[in-house]
């Protein structure tokens, strides 16, 4: 036999692997596979496919009595109850018995609070007998006539938790260069904005989920019942979710905005106005009795008649929100600055949390009812304007026991050379 070339011999022991093969099956096989590898695959769609995600979330209606009118296919998902085995059922009767007091409890809180919200952890039985531990979030929607009802959003704290975690290990791997080289030096002041930055997109995510779901669930309500939906009571009720949508997304820009600027860029251009005409515009808008203008001057400060109208409004809505009977407004002149006082007469604001009800998407616990459809976000936008033109807000307890806040801007130089 004739002697192969010795290039042939280095060939098959190269490390491409090539070997010559004389069974046709094995070199129909290796084709087969050639063919199939760089062929494209069609995506097998799972529940952890980002591509495919099935809802995590459960959106539960109640009766007034506990019983449930309405479930989302989720429910079937993570509990494994049918439409039919929870419709008429009351909720309770899945709670686990120790947590039923402080559910009933909440429930019975809610019953008496129109859009009140309340935030529970609850252990709830599994169709097999086990018990899954639920994040729910209950707000109250009966005088909502396209609703009726009290909408239940519930999500299983260890899938949460470990979608969490999986989009926690994602970021890390994506920050490891950024983080290695941080640690190599001292934590700078831009580090800092970088991780408030990273919270305030959050915590605005979260805010704008809220009220999305809810829409989500009156349309998918108003979509099974037809004949029982009153579509221009709805459609009216849509455009108010929208509004409040709208309103918590002009805040959200006007923080980012103040972020990425300053306080004092966002309160420009200025020029001379008269705040009493401000001030009297904005009490015009809100036409609530309570409101009483006891004391006002006329005189000139140099701004943005714009953003200190948004600054008055979030004071004047925030003191509607908690006041009871009464709110006096008061302003004057105090040596070189102006002086805006806005008192109520609600529950006040202690004095250990008086700094804190400046910071963003705060939530006071005082009133579930005054807290509901707010993201936090009035007070912090009126101290940034009020900063932005030199001046100061300071809270205190009013003569009636509830908020004072007391606001101070500089005057106008020729105004104060008068």
């Amino acid at each position: 036999m004739k002697e192969l070339p010795r290039w042939t011999h280095r060939l098959s022991s190269s490390r491409c692997g090539w070997k010559p093969s004389r069974n046709p099956s094995e070199i129909a096989v290796a084709q087969h596979r050639t063919r199939r590898a760089r062929s494209p695959q069609p995506q097998r769609h799972t529940a952890t496919t980002p591509g495919r995600r099935l809802p995590s979330k459960i959106l539960i209606v109640l009766n007034r009595d506990g019983t449930t009118r309405y479930q989302s296919p989720a429910a079937t998902r993570l509990l494994g109850y049918t439409v039919a085995e929870t419709t008429g059922q009351s909720g309770f009767t899945f709670v686990h018995p120790d947590d039923l007091p402080q559910v009933m409890s909440g429930f019975s809180q809610l019953l008496h609070t129109p859009e009140g919200k309340i935030f529970l952890e609850v252990r709830v039985r599994h169709h097999n007998g086990s018990w899954r531990r639920l994040m729910v979030v209950a707000v109250n929607r009966l005088h909502d006539p396209t609703v009726e009802g009290i909408v239940v959003s519930c999500r299983d704290r260890g899938e949460a938790r470990h979608e969490a975690g999986q989009a926690r290990r994602v970021r890390d791997t994506r920050a490891q260069p950024k983080r290695d080289l941080a640690r190599s030096r001292p934590r700078s002041h831009f580090a800092r904005l970088v991780q408030t930055q990273r919270q305030f997109l959050t915590n605005a995510a979260h805010e704008l989920s809220n009220p999305l779901a809810a829409l989500r669930m009156q349309l998918e309500v108003a979509r099974k019942h037809p004949e029982r939906t009153q579509w221009l009571t709805f459609a009216r009720q849509l455009l108010q979710e929208v509004d409040q949508l709208q309103h918590l997304v002009d805040d959200i820009f006007a923080l980012a905005t103040i972020d990425e600027r300053s306080a004092t860029s966002y309160c420009e251009p200025r020029a001379l106005i008269d705040l009493k005409d401000v001030l009297l515009s904005e009490v015009a808008r809100l036409q609530d009795r309570r409101v009483h203008l006891t004391k006002t001057v006329d005189t000139h400060i140099e701004g943005n008649a714009r953003t200190l109208q948004r600054a008055i409004r979030n004071l004047l809505e925030n003191a509607i929100r908690y006041a009871r009977r009464r709110i006096d407004i008061e302003l004057s002149l105090s040596s070189r600055y102006l002086q805006l006082v806005i008192e109520d007469d609600g529950p006040g604001i202690p004095a250990v949390e008086r700094q804190q009800v400046f910071e963003r998407f705060v939530h006071r616990s005082v009133s579930p009812h005054a807290s509901a459809g707010k993201a936090g976000l009035g007070l912090a936008i009126a101290q940034a304007i009020v900063f932005g033109h030199g001046g100061n807000i300071i809270i205190g307890d009013s003569r009636s026991g509830g908020a004072r806040f007391e606001v101070t801007l500089p005057l106008a130089d020729r105004e104060h050379g008068e």
